[in-house]
C-alpha cells in the first residue's frame, strides 16, 4: 500500500508519500517512486509545415499513487509516453482538464480490471493527478477510484475533483494517524507540517507498509517538481547527521550534489524539519 498526501495552499498543490513497495511473500523494499512528474502536451490539428503541428498545451503535471504498485506503474509508464504525444482534434485549445482525465480513465480502469481478474480487490490502486487546467487557467487535483456503486453490486472507476471543499485530501494507509499528527503539529508553514504528519506516521511503525524515505513535489508556477528532502537525525554516537533523499533514495552528498564519477546530480531540496536541526 502506502501513505499518500496531496494539499494546497493558496493556488500552491503539492503532493507527498512514503517510498515502501510490499510483496506477497511479506518482505517489502523502500525504493517504490510514488511521486512523479508526467510531461502533457497537445498538438493542434493545424499542419504549420508537413509534420510540424502547432502546440495547444504543454505542462507538467503531478502524479501519485496508493495501492497495487505494480498496476500503478503499468499506469505510469504508459501515461509517461502517451500523454506526452496528444493531438487534438481542433486548432484552439478548447478543452479542460476532465477531457484529459476522462481519457486517463480508461487506461485506469482496463488495467485495474486487468489485474483485479487474478487478483481481487489486491488489484487495485488510487490515484490523484494535478495539473494545470487550460480552461480555468488554475492547477487543479483529480482523483481515479474504484467503488461500490449504490447498490453495491459492483465496483466501478471514476474520477473526481478534490482539494476544492477541503485544504487537503490523504489517502492510502495510515491516513486517520497523519490527518491526526498534521491537526496536532506546530510548524508554523503547512507544507513542513503536512510533510511531518508523513513522517510521524512512518516513524510510528503503526501500519507496516507504510516506511521508507518522503517524497515530495510541487508546483513552481505552472508546472509541477519533485524535490528531494534532507532530514536530521542522531546517529549511535548523538552526533547529528544529515540525510538527503530523492524518490526514495539515499543520495550520498549534500545540498544538490551527488557525485557518481564524473558527473554531478543536480537536485533541489527541501528542508522541512529545522526544528531538529535546531535541537
Amino acid at each position: 500500500m502506502t501513505l499518500c498526501v496531496a494539499w494546497k495552499t493558496e493556488n500552491r498543490i503539492s503532493l507527498a508519500s512514503d517510498s515502501r513497495v510490499c510483496f506477497d511473500n511479506g518482505g517489502h523494499a523502500d525504493v517504490g517512486i510514488k511521486v512523479v512528474a508526467l510531461d502533457v502536451r497537445v498538438l493542434s490539428a493545424d499542419e504549420l509545415s508537413p509534420g510540424t503541428f502547432a502546440v495547444l498545451y504543454q505542462h507538467t503535471w503531478g502524479l501519485c499513487f496508493a495501492g497495487n504498485f505494480c498496476a500503478a506503474y503499468s499506469v505510469r509508464e504508459f501515461l509517461s509516453g502517451f500523454m506526452a504525444n496528444l493531438q487534438y482534434a481542433g486548432v484552439k485549445a478548447d478543452f479542460n482538464m476532465e477531457d484529459l482525465c476522462g481519457l486517463i480513465l480508461e487506461f485506469y480502469k482496463r488495467t485495474t480490471i486487468e489485474l483485479s481478474l487474478p487478483l481481487k480487490e489486491n488489484g487495485e490502486f488510487e490515484l490523484v493527478l494535478t495539473g494545470f487546467c487550460p480552461a480555468s487557467a488554475k492547477t487543479r487535483a483529480f482523483r481515479f477510484i474504484f467503488e461500490w456503486d449504490d447498490l453495491k453490486r459492483m465496483k466501478t472507476p471514476h474520477f473526481k475533483e478534490i482539494l476544492t471543499d477541503s485544504a487537503y485530501y490523504f489517502f492510502g494507509k495510515g491516513t486517520a494517524d497523519a490527518e491526526q499528527a498534521y491537526l496536532a503539529g506546530k510548524e508554523s508553514r503547512i507544507d513542513c507540517r503536512m510533510l511531518s504528519s508523513i513522517r510521524t506516521v512512518i516513524k510510528s511503525k503503526a501500519h507496516p507498509s507504510v516506511g521508507g524515505s518522503i517524497q515530495c513535489g510541487g508546483f513552481e508556477g505552472d508546472e509541477f517538481y519533485v524535490y528531494g528532502i534532507q532530514e536530521s537525525f542522531k546517529d549511535d554516537d548523538g552526533l547529528l547527521v544529515m540525510q538527503s533523499t530523492y524518490k526514495g533514495h539515499t543520495m550520498q552528498g549534500q545540498f544538490n550534489v551527488l557525485t557518481m564519477g564524473k558527473f554531478i546530480g543536480k537536485i533541489i531540496y527541501l528542508v522541512p524539519f529545522l526544528d531538529d536541526i535546531g535541537s
